[in-house]
């Protein structure tokens, strides 16, 4: 009984801190928050801002993917731990960066290829602990990500009223690498990681199957 207990509270813990660093990953939502401060500072366009914001989510997808790849390949504790110390260093870089290329390199690379790696190593993580409830495990980490602006937006936009753009974006490189951290270093696996694995679904029976284009 005590095991379940403790099996049940240390899952429930897990998915509490990766729903928390879901929601420090969606720091990068907070992006047009900084747009008039950086146009301003920086001097670019507006669609040169934009254009960084696009490149950040494009990476943060690819980092997922690369996530999803290597989960089972590569030590999950130590990949871990040094992507969670390039989200503080990429958003920190961006808060000194003073040119386009800069914010593409650390804003719109550095950080989103992290944290979207960590976001598919995390998830994995967290599902082996919910064999029973998968659907409500990823959900449930989902919803961090989901609720970054409303956490985000207005804080940031005082912070940068009040401090500058520079300072604020320094701010939440210590929080997301903190929560970040704190969240890699304690959630584990409840299973090694196997690589190998048999599924019926195969990528051309998937698009041959019209309910994949209803739900697309």
């Amino acid at each position: 009984y005590w095991r379940t207990m403790k099996s049940k509270n240390k899952r429930i813990l897990y998915l509490l801190l990766a729903s928390l660093t879901l929601c420090a990953f969606g720091i990068m939502y907070t992006w047009t928050v900084f747009s008039s401060a950086i146009i301003n500072d920086i001097g670019i366009s507006a669609s040169q801002f934009a254009l960084v914001f696009s490149i950040c989510l494009i990476i943060y997808s690819l980092g997922g993917v690369f996530g999803g790849l290597l989960y089972a390949k590569l030590p999950y504790k130590t990949m871990s731990i040094i992507f969670a110390i390039l989200v503080g260093i990429g958003l920190f870089l961006t808060s000194l960066s003073n040119s386009l290329l800069e914010l593409i390199l650390y804003f719109g690379i550095v950080f989103p290829f992290s944290a979207g790696y960590l976001y598919k190593t995390l998830l994995a993580a967290i599902i082996s602990w919910y064999g029973d409830k998968p659907g409500f495990a990823s959900g449930a980490v989902l919803t961090g990500i989901g609720l970054s602006a409303f956490v985000f937006n207005v804080p940031t936009a005082m912070m940068i009223n009040t401090y500058g753009w520079r300072t604020t974006m320094q701010i939440l490189s210590l929080i997301a690498f903190m929560v970040t951290f704190v969240t890699v270093i304690t959630v584990v696996p409840k299973t090694k990681p196997v690589h190998k694995t048999s599924s019926p679904y195969k990528p051309m029976s998937i698009i041959k199957n019209p309910k994949f284009y209803l739900y697309y």
